[in-house]
């Protein structure tokens, strides 16, 4: 495993530091039209992923790795469907520590 570049795990508020940066986001699918989803983060927070139209979005919650265009936009890279059931609170609880004072513990 290549651990010299780790990527971050983000909620919807955390997108705004890691403009241009590749993120991993757990999300919500709550709609799709065309190439754009309209996605809920851990935090509540409603994001745009840019999708590449490659695979199958065939679930409630989803994993994307991708750039972050904006604070509220990731331009998708891959993804991986999560299942239809998924502790968004303990995710969000993930973030806010891999993130914050206690990043020093994560890679």
């Amino acid at each position: 495993m290549d651990v010299s570049a780790p990527t971050a795990r983000v909620n919807g508020q955390q997108l705004a530091q890691q403009v241009g940066k590749k993120v991993r986001l757990v999300c919500k699918n709550e709609s799709i039209d065309g190439t754009l989803m309209r996605v809920t983060a851990a935090d509540g927070a409603a994001v745009t992923v840019q999708l590449t139209g490659s695979g199958s979005y065939a679930t409630a919650y989803l994993e994307f790795e991708g750039i972050v265009e904006n604070s509220s936009t990731v331009r998708e890279i891959e993804h991986t469907n999560f299942g239809d059931t998924f502790d968004m609170t303990a995710y969000d609880e993930l973030c806010q520590l891999s993130n914050g004072e206690h990043r020093n513990l994560f890679i």
